[in-house]
Order: structure tokens, then C-alpha cells, then sequence
């Protein structure tokens, strides 16, 4: 992963913002069905959409904990078209958790945009989330991580666990199911039938194509995110953590050795 920049302000963005790409469309399923894949379908079709790497590298992943907050916890501004805008005003689709937990704010500020919902089976969702992310988050590392690097491991871990402590108590089992389940319904219940298409990855371009209206790429549909590239992207991550965790460290300690032997060999020359 590239180099993060710094955090953005929502309130540097007073005045209106000017998109320079228009949301066309709205992906709201869960990761773990397809998201990864569709992206780059997407990517291929000539749209730019706004996935976790986005949020990652434009160091998004703060604002969209004040969004959470502010949604299910009743902390701070609620978002609206001006929050999203500010976020997503480079790109025309917006994918993946936590974005899709505010569907129905996202439907109504972006009234034009369609919506895709990718489908999974709940149970062999399941059971990919916990050979996959799920147990990454269960690394012993991550809890020292996030304090010994603050703005690369630290952002990342406390958004993980605000974005599954609000979809299921961080509980990965049958809570985690229902709540998978309950989340599908409840884009059926606020998305406008005209508006929206249920799909899985194994129906591949002529549905999405249709549903769009552009023209199907000669490409085969990708097939990309396995668990075990998405257990090595976080392996990667990691190591990375660790490397930054010992510069930061060092950074901490230099001084103090420093000051520790000019007082050694200050005490080394009285008589």
C-alpha cells in the first residue's frame, strides 16, 4: 500500500463541493461476496469507484469512524450529501463496509445513482469471513500494534472494531449471521425496485452490464480477493506495522539514551 495523506477536516469544506465525477452507482452488499471483484468489474466498465483502499490511502477511515458514531451512537453530525461529497467527490461509485451501512442516507442524497446488492449464501459468507478477515483480527499483535503505530495500524485497528462492534457486538458467530441477513433486508426495504439489482459473482457481466447499459467487456469477469491474498495483503500490513512500530520506538528512545549517557559520562569526570 502507498503512503497514507493526512486526515481530511469536514469542516475545511464549508462552502459547496464540486464533484468532478457524479455517484452513478451504489454498491451495498457486505464485503466478502464479490466486492474486490466488482470493483475492478467496475474499474473495466470506465466507472472509479471508492473502495477500502481508497479510504485507506486518502486516510478516510477517521471520518467514516465519525460517521458511524454519529449514526448509531447518536456522537456528532449525522452525514449527509455534504459529508459524502467531501469524500467521494473524485469517484463514481462508493463499495464495501462500512459505506453500505448507510444506504439509505447514500439512496437519498444521490437520487440518480442505482444500486447494485451483491449476494452471498450467509452461511458460506460466514464461514469465508472467519477464515478470513475475522481471523486476522484475532492476531494477538494487533493489540500492541495499534499503540506502537498510531497512524497507520492504530487508525486501521480502531476502525475494524468500531465497523464490527456496530454490525454484530464483534460476535462472529450467529450474531454475525442474523445481522448479515437483517442487512439485506433492509436495502430491499429502502431501495426502490427500479433502482436496484441483486447480483452475485457468478452471474458475472451480462446482468450488470444490462442493468447499467454498457457494453460488455470482452474480458472474462475477474476473480480476484481469495482468503489467502487477503490473508497475505494483511500479513504485509503487519510486517509493516512492525517496521514503523521500531522507528517510532527508536525515535522515543534515542533521546532518552542520549540523555542518559551525557549524564553518565557527566557524572563519569567529577571527582
Amino acid at each position: 500500500m502507498s503512503e497514507q495523506k493526512d486526515v481530511v477536516a469536514l469542516s475545511d469544506h464549508d462552502d459547496e463541493i464540486v464533484r468532478s465525477r457524479a455517484i452513478k452507482v451504489l454498491v451495498m452488499g457486505m464485503g466478502r461476496t464479490g466486492t474486490t471483484s466488482l470493483a475492478e468489474a467496475l474499474k473495466q466498465m470506465g466507472y472509479k469507484p471508492y473502495d477500502f483502499v481508497d479510504r485507506w490511502k486518502l486516510n478516510h477511515l477517521p471520518l467514516w469512524d465519525e460517521a458511524l458514531r454519529a449514526k448509531f451512537y447518536g456522537k456528532g453530525k449525522p452525514w449527509g450529501r455534504k459529508e459524502f461529497d467531501v469524500v467521494t467527490k473524485d469517484f463514481d461509485c462508493i463499495l464495501d463496509v462500512p459505506c453500505c451501512f448507510f444506504t439509505s442516507e447514500l439512496v437519498t442524497a444521490y437520487p440518480s445513482a442505482v444500486v447494485i446488492l451483491n449476494r452471498r449464501d450467509p452461511d458460506k459468507w460466514l464461514a469465508s469471513m472467519n477464515a478470513s478477515i475475522f481471523s486476522v483480527f484475532r492476531w494477538p499483535s494487533w493489540k500492541l500494534l495499534r499503540y506502537t503505530d498510531p497512524s497507520l495500524c492504530g487508525f486501521w485497528r480502531t476502525h475494524t472494531l468500531l465497523t464490527w462492534e456496530i454490525f454484530c457486538g464483534n460476535d462472529y458467530g450467529e450474531r454475525c449471521r442474523e445481522s448479515f441477513l437483517k442487512h439485506y433486508e433492509d436495502v430491499r426495504a429502502v431501495v426502490p425496485k427500479e433502482r436496484l439489482l441483486e447480483w452475485e459473482v457468478r452471474d458475472g457481466w451480462n446482468p450488470l452490464c444490462q442493468f447499467l447499459e454498457v457494453d460488455e467487456p470482452k474480458e472474462e469477469f475477474p476473480n480476484l480477493n481469495d482468503r489467502k491474498d487477503l490473508v497475505s495483503v494483511h500479513v504485509f500490513l503487519r510486517n509493516l506495522a512492525i517496521q514503523r512500530s521500531v522507528v517510532n520506538m527508536g525515535k522515543i528512545l534515542a533521546p532518552l539514551l542520549a540523555v542518559g549517557l551525557s549524564w553518565w559520562v557527566y557524572q563519569a569526570r567529577l571527582p
